[in-house]
């Protein structure tokens, strides 16, 4: 839902929000995903929460349904998560739409991921009118063009008109942990194309707008969050006989574009469950790979596109690409600080699955959270709590993760 890199192929999994990519142990074969049914328990009671992992399926990219990614929700929310593949874009990185809705029984609260959205703009208006020129004969390349806007922006523009509609926004705020986070990420993934001037500079922001409205007469609150990701470069069109030209063009990026709701009045109260969801993102590497398979299919059939244009298109190298392949160390990737939005109660803290090997970022004020090495956890801030009554054990604790 990353850090992802902000290549073409890295904007795709920015969807997911590659916080902790998967390792060779956290692979879909560790812990069977969710099929988005409520699990069974022997206790109906607040004592504690399950959470379970849910599955975006990718129908398309491959003969058999992929998982490609997941992420935990309550075991009694329903979850819906596509990978599309929108034949009809004319953005190549807007091809793949990566979507998903875990929902409480009541409507009420939800977790909701949007997919990423990529644009194009140039500082030059002879550019862009050259640009929109040209596009009918480079459909697959060419993205929206569109000016660069802040996160808050964003969702006002693209997210509240069309998902929305009628709600009534109470709040704006920008998310320096976050914005910092991807800042130092972009940093890393193009590390090769700064120096090497390809794109003279990268840049990220982060912010989040909060909404009011109502579901069947039941009034109800939502944070949006959204980063920005702006790449910057030298035009493609030279200017030779213009002294101190400096005008640049620019890829930018909505990622991590997520959305939260529960009750009016409730709301900070389940701040840390949504940080915990979307700490908890993981893609899928073997669909990682499978897609990536595709887009260079249909990439190579366009190779006679020069090399500025490519650049522009596709950030050449693996050095671009901060997935990390099975089996590779994740222990010290870098965190997206998403417990900003659990500001406003107690956190997250770490902890290792000794079933798995896999690491969990939960409710800090659970300290005594627990799982069954299927992929369902168990929390509970009652110190009496005993998970033997719940089904689908037997339950062992969680190792916390000192750092």
């Amino acid at each position: 839902m990353v850090s992802s890199s902000w290549s073409v192929r890295a904007v795709l999994v920015a969807g997911l929000g590659v916080v902790a990519p998967l390792t060779a142990q956290q692979s879909p074969r560790a812990a069977p995903a969710a099929t988005g049914q409520p699990a069974a328990t022997d206790v109906s009671d607040s004592t504690y929460l399950r959470l379970h992992w849910a599955m975006v399926t990718d129908t398309q990219v491959s003969a058999e349904p992929t998982e490609a990614g997941r992420l935990l929700a309550p075991a009694d929310w329903t979850f819906d998560g596509h990978a599309q593949w929108d034949t009809t874009s004319h953005c190549i990185s807007n091809l793949v739409k990566v979507t998903g809705l875990a929902k409480s029984p009541d409507g009420l609260s939800a977790f909701e991921l949007f997919t990423p959205f990529s644009w194009q703009w140039f500082d030059d208006s002879t550019i862009r009118q050259i640009e929109r020129r040209s596009a009918p004969t480079r459909a697959p390349f060419i993205c929206p063009i569109l000016e660069i806007v802040s996160p808050m922006d964003f969702i006002r523009r693209a997210i509240l008109p069309r998902y929305r509609p009628g709600a009534r926004e109470i709040g704006a705020e920008p998310m320096p942990k976050l914005a910092a986070s991807a800042q130092s990420q972009l940093q890393t993934a193009y590390a090769v194309p700064l120096r090497g001037h390809q794109y003279s500079s990268v840049r990220a922001d982060a912010g989040r707008v909060k909404i009011a409205y109502e579901i069947d007469g039941h009034h109800v609150e939502e944070w949006i969050m959204a980063t920005i990701e702006v790449i910057a470069f030298s035009p493609s069109i030279a200017r030779p006989k213009q002294t101190g030209y400096a005008k640049s063009s620019y890829i930018v990026t909505a990622s991590h574009v997520y959305a939260y709701r529960a009750p009016a009045g409730t709301f900070d109260s389940e701040l840390t469950l949504f940080a915990t969801i979307v700490n908890s993102i993981r893609p899928n590497p073997n669909w990682i790979s499978a897609r990536d398979r595709a887009l260079d299919l249909m990439l190579h059939r366009y190779d006679e596109i020069p090399g500025r244009r490519r650049i522009a298109v596709l950030a050449e190298g693996k050095h671009t690409d901060t997935i990390p392949a099975e089996g590779q160390d994740v222990s010290g990737a870098p965190s997206h600080n998403f417990d900003e939005f659990a500001v406003a109660t107690h956190g997250l803290a770490s902890y290792l699955d000794p079933a798995t090997h896999a690491r969990i970022d939960l409710d800090a004020a659970s300290p005594h959270p627990w799982t069954n090495g299927t992929g369902d956890y168990l929390l509970s801030a009652n110190p009496n709590f005993d998970p033997a009554r719940v089904s689908g054990g037997p339950w062992v604790p969680l190792v916390p993760e000192h750092r």
